[in-house]
C-alpha cells in the first residue's frame, strides 16, 4: 500500500486503475444524457437530391435583368421527385428542384405577367442546395465518446438513426460514517454534507446512485455498508478514513477483501483519501469534512465515472488570478475553491475561507485552481491552471484546446 503520495501519482493509480465499461444499445430518444460509445454515421445523403433554399423559381439558365422565362411546373415542400419540362419551376424553400437548374430566383426578385421576368442577375448555384450538401451518406455525424445533449440528438435523429450505442451508466453506493452524524431533519448536530456531496457529484457525471444511509464508527458495521454496495461498479464512504480512534474504513475495507492501493495524499483539502479495488470494483473513502469530501469526489470520483464511460478523465484550462493569494506550502497540492468569470480572458477568484470543515466555498465555487506545492503566493496578473466544475459535458466555455491532446496525466 502506497501512503502519504504525490497528488499526480494518486490520479494516475486511480484512472488506471479504472476500467471502461460495456456498452448497450437504446432508442436514440433515450441516449440523451449518456455518452456514445460508438460513431453516429448518416444512413443516407441529406439532401437525399437537389432543394430550393428560397421561396421562387428554379431556372434552367442563370439570368441577367431583365431575363423572361415561361413557367412550366410547381414543387412544394414534401412532393415528390418528379420530371419538369425546362422553364421556370415554382418551389417553396426545402422543395426538390430539377438537375438541370441553374439556381434558384427569390420570387421578391421577379414580376410575374404571365411569364416570369427576373429582376436582377443572379450567379450559377444560388439558393441550390445540392445533393448531400449538409451530409452524405456513410459519414461520422458524431464521434464514440461524446457526450449527448439537445445538439447532438438533433444530429442523431437528423441522420436517420434510430438506435444508438452508448456506454453503460456507472452504479455508485454511498454511505457516511461518524456516531456524531445524522441525514438531514434526524435530531443531531453534524448533518451529512459530505456523502451528499459525492451523492451529487455521481449523479452529475449520470451514475445510478444508492444511497447505504449512516453507518456508526464500528468496524463491523462499516463492513456490512460495504457489503451492501457489492454489485456497485463504485463504493464511496465519507469519514473514518484518518487515523483516529474510531476511524475504522481502512480495516473494513482490508477485511473485505480490497487491496488497498494507496492511503492519503499531499494535497489540500482532502489528505485522508484512501482507494482501494477488488476485481473491476473500485473503493473510494473519503474525508469527512464537507469541502475535503466535496473536492475529493469532484476530482477522483467523477474521474473515475467520465472514464468508465468513455469520457477524458480530467480537464483543465488556464486562468488569470483577479487578486492576490497567500499559503503556506507544506509539500502539498492546493485545490483552491474559486470563481472564474470572463473580463476580456478566463480569470478566477479565489474565494475567502478555504477551511475544509466549511461547505459553503465549495457550493459558491464553479473551478478549483490547482496550486502546485512549491507557490507560497500567487499576485494578481499570473496564469494557473484551473479545474471547471462540470460533469459528463466538458465546460466548452472554458476550451481552448481540443481535449485529447493532451495525455490527462500531463494535465497539472
Amino acid at each position: 500500500m502506497l501512503t502519504y503520495i504525490p497528488f499526480r501519482k494518486a490520479f494516475e493509480v486511480v484512472t488506471g486503475e479504472t476500467p471502461v465499461l460495456g456498452e448497450e444499445k437504446v432508442p436514440f430518444m433515450s441516449s440523451l444524457g449518456r455518452v456514445l460509445s460508438r460513431d453516429i454515421v448518416s444512413e443516407f445523403d441529406f439532401p437525399p437530391h437537389p432543394t430550393s433554399a428560397v421561396d421562387g423559381f428554379a431556372l434552367p439558365s442563370v439570368p441577367r435583368a431583365g431575363d423572361s422565362f415561361e413557367v412550366t411546373g410547381q414543387s412544394l415542400t414534401g412532393t415528390p421527385p418528379q420530371d419538369f419540362r425546362k422553364g421556370a419551376i415554382k418551389v417553396s424553400t426545402g422543395a426538390f428542384i430539377p438537375e438541370w437548374a441553374k439556381c434558384v430566383v427569390m420570387k421578391e426578385h421577379v414580376e410575374l405577367a404571365g411569364r416570369v421576368r427576373v429582376l436582377k442577375g443572379y450567379r450559377e448555384g444560388q439558393n441550390i442546395n445540392a445533393r448531400g450538401s449538409v451530409f452524405e451518406k456513410g459519414e461520422v455525424m458524431v464521434k464514440r465518446g461524446t457526450y449527448v445533449d439537445a445538439g447532438i440528438l438533433e444530429l442523431i435523429s437528423a441522420s436517420n438513426n434510430p438506435w444508438v450505442f452508448v456506454f453503460r451508466k456507472p452504479t455508485v453506493h454511498v454511505f457516511a460514517t461518524g456516531n456524531e452524524v445524522s441525514d438531514p431533519g434526524e435530531s443531531g448536530s453534524i448533518y451529512n454534507a459530505s456523502a451528499v456531496a459525492a451523492i451529487g457529484a455521481a449523479k452529475e457525471c449520470g451514475a445510478e446512485v444508492s444511497y447505504g444511509g449512516i453507518v456508526k464508527d464500528d468496524q463491523e458495521e462499516i463492513r456490512r455498508a460495504i457489503r451492501n454496495g457489492r454489485n456497485a461498479d463504485v463504493i464511496v464512504s465519507t469519514g473514518g478514513v484518518s487515523v483516529g480512534e474510531v476511524d475504522h474504513v481502512l480495516e473494513a475495507v482490508e477485511d473485505e477483501g480490497f487491496e488497498v492501493l494507496f492511503w492519503k495524499v499531499k494535497q489540500k483539502p482532502g489528505k485522508p483519501l484512501l482507494f482501494a479495488k477488488r476485481g473491476n470494483q473500485l473503493f473510494l473513502g473519503l474525508p469527512g469534512y464537507p469541502s475535503s469530501a466535496a473536492t475529493n469526489a469532484e476530482i477522483y470520483l467523477k474521474a473515475v465515472l467520465r472514464k468508465m464511460q468513455g469520457i477524458d478523465p480530467i480537464y483543465t484550462t488556464t486562468a488569470v488570478s483577479s487578486g492576490d493569494y497567500s499559503r503556506r506550502p507544506r509539500e502539498r497540492h492546493e485545490f483552491a475553491r474559486a470563481w472564474l468569470f470572463f473580463d476580456g480572458a478566463l480569470k478566477f477568484r479565489i474565494l475567502e475561507n478555504q477551511l475544509s470543515a466549511n461547505p459553503r466555498n465549495f457550493a459558491y465555487s464553479n473551478g478549483l485552481v490547482i496550486l502546485p506545492p512549491e507557490v507560497e503566493r500567487l499576485s494578481s496578473g499570473e496564469k494557473f491552471e484551473v479545474i471547471p466544475k462540470w460533469g459528463l459535458r466538458k465546460a466548452v466555455v472554458y476550451e481552448p484546446v481540443q481535449v485529447n491532446e493532451r495525455k490527462a496525466e500531463d494535465r497539472f
